[in-house]
């Protein structure tokens, strides 16, 4: 995922969940300054995925949580974590994609090879992240949903995007 963050700084992160600084790309001296790493990125099971961003914050899959971390960047040399929403594994294993609506509060998540889809709530002013306990399959007891199609088939979302 490569992203310009509300302070107009570009930032890119990599599967091996390390975030970088981009700059001078108008210019003859461009260069990616690794600024912050994300837990895991060791193996097939803990890397990072697609990433998106609300203002200066950076949200980011993160597999080996496994759920997904906010962090500020405010201050381009100095990110911090802002928030982490940790799922639960056995549910909700290996997030791999995670967008975000238009205004900003809501997040979409999947799974790498996993046929589930989650949704959070996004505190656009903090950063705040919570597990959206409304959004369940109709059979469900808890948040989120196993993704089928009509004949009640299995599906793998692998990505996801928000309409306009």
């Amino acid at each position: 995922t490569v992203a310009a963050t509300a302070n107009g700084e570009l930032f890119a992160n990599t599967f091996y969940c390390g975030l970088y600084h981009v700059t001078g790309l108008i210019g003859e001296a461009p260069s990616a300054t690794r600024v912050f790493s994300f837990p895991g990125g060791t193996d097939d099971d803990t890397l990072c995925g697609v990433a998106t961003t609300v203002g200066n914050y950076w949200i980011q899959a993160v597999a080996a949580l496994p759920g997904i971390m906010v962090v500020d960047l405010s201050d381009p040399t100095a990110p911090r974590e802002a928030a982490r929403l940790v799922l639960d594994g056995s549910r909700f294993p290996n997030p791999h994609w995670v967008s975000v609506n238009s205004d900003g509060t809501r997040l979409a998540i999947t799974g790498n090879m996993g046929l589930w889809l989650a949704m959070a709530r996004l505190d656009p002013a903090t950063g705040t992240l919570t597990l959206d306990q409304h959004f369940k399959g109709a059979e469900a007891s808890s948040a989120g949903m196993m993704v089928r199609n009509s004949e009640g088939k299995m599906m793998h979302p692998h990505g996801v995007a928000w309409g306009p």
